[in-house]
């Protein structure tokens, strides 16, 4: 019974997205990275842009 509960709970996942990329940047650095340990899931995505003065 406990293991049909386990399966049935809905999906744990963490997105976080840090984005300091100008507008006008069409290609920004971006990193990217994935943790999943099967109880639950975390992304991160950072994106930056190489030029930062204008």
């Amino acid at each position: 019974m406990l293991a049909l509960l386990a399966f049935a709970s809905p999906d744990r996942r963490a997105d976080i997205a840090i984005r300091m990329q100008r507008i006008d940047d069409l290609s920004p650095q971006r990193l990217e990275a994935v943790l999943d340990i099967g109880i639950f899931a975390v992304s991160v995505l950072i994106t930056w842009s190489k030029r930062l003065t204008t």
